[in-house]
């Protein structure tokens, strides 16, 4: 029993390499994250989050005298986004989530892609082409509710109950 153990044990410590990360995989993956502005992800959210929170304290009705309990609430507010957004925090399980997608190969060749102007070009207008193709979609989108309305509109009348009130009535 103690050899099977032993042997167990062993197998288990041999296959942990091939299951993590290599070093120089980690570092790859890091500066693929770091070319593509991965981390300014987190920044862009928080931004988001503050406008949100910005939009939601200005329909508050706070009378003077309390402005200060909604400063307290500001400072926690922003706390919070600090601490449990920060980059310093989430950074490994990114880094984990490359890794696990991508081989140490293809990650140098991303990276050594994102390096070449074209990949450059790609990292400085994805902005603009997610924004740009995000208003396509909501205009192809936006011109096909009348018509899936329409759909369910026609669907909701003929299997709706022939006699509604018939059916609801108390039966004598």
């Amino acid at each position: 029993m103690h050899r099977l153990c032993v042997i167990l044990v062993a197998l288990v410590l041999a296959a942990s390499p091939v299951f993590a990360a290599s070093e120089k995989h980690q570092k790859l993956a890091e500066e693929l994250i770091s070319l593509t502005e991965g981390d300014k992800i987190l920044d862009s959210m928080k931004s988001q989050m503050a406008m949100i929170f910005a939009q939601f304290k200005a329909h508050l009705e706070v009378p003077e005298a309390e402005k200060a309990k909604l400063e307290a609430y500001d400072k926690k507010f922003q706390a919070i986004i600090d601490d449990d957004l920060d980059w310093k925090k989430i950074r490994s399980k990114y880094i984990d989530l490359y890794t696990s997608t991508f081989s140490e190969e293809e990650t140098k060749a991303i990276v050594d892609f994102y390096k070449s102007p074209a990949g450059k070009k790609l990292t400085a207008s994805m902005p603009n082409l997610m924004q740009q193709s995000l208003n396509i979609a909501r205009t192809h989108v936006q011109a096909v509710i009348p018509k899936l309305e329409e759909i369910t509109s026609a669907m909701e009348k003929e299997f709706a109950p022939q006699n509604a009130t018939q059916e609801t009535a108390p039966k004598k």
